[in-house]
């Protein structure tokens, strides 16, 4: 950022991560479902309607629930953090599992989970230095931010959260 990543975040004007998934974030539906499992349409068709048992169902069923859960727990993060996430953001990381993290191919560019997200500014003292902006990945010492105060800015942010840590140390 031209010069040491003291100054305040600036957009990249760049394509949100969740909208370079090769599969972009949308509504969920149940031929998106049987793609991600593998299976035929009219398999979830049969499943959606109760009248099969099968191995499919359940895989559905199970999928549908953790999304659910997710979701449930990406909502109590937002209240515990007093903040609202875009809401392409939440279906973003939705479909990230507990403590994995979405890189995207061939940048080294890294998205947390949820359940990573909170940990991650407090390391970094963000709210301290940036109360505007929450961090939600990195690609080594570039992390990458959304706005705190605004929930339709689907903007992505960068800065070094490194010159958190010197900031601190030579005050």
């Amino acid at each position: 950022l031209g010069g040491g990543g003291c100054g305040k975040p600036r957009s990249r004007h760049c394509t949100p991560a969740w909208g370079m998934s090769e599969t972009p974030s949308q509504k969920i539906t149940n031929k998106k479902i049987a793609e991600d499992l593998g299976l035929a349409v009219t398999t979830v068709s049969a499943a959606k309607t109760g009248k099969t048992n099968g191995k499919a169902a359940l895989q559905i069923k199970e999928y549908l629930e953790n999304i659910i859960k997710r979701n449930k727990q990406i909502d109590e993060l937002a209240q515990r953090l007093n903040m609202k996430f875009p809401s392409s953001y939440v279906d973003f990381l939705s479909e990230i599992d507990n403590g994995d993290v979405f890189e995207i191919k061939g940048t080294g560019i890294c998205m947390y989970s949820y359940a990573d997200l909170e940990e991650r500014n407090l390391t970094y003292e963000v709210e301290a230095f940036e109360p505007n902006y929450f961090m939600i990945g990195q690609d080594g010492d570039l992390a990458y931010f959304i706005r705190r105060d605004n929930p339709n800015d689907d903007s992505i942010y960068s800065n070094d959260p490194v010159s958190y840590t010197h900031l601190r140390a030579h005050e």
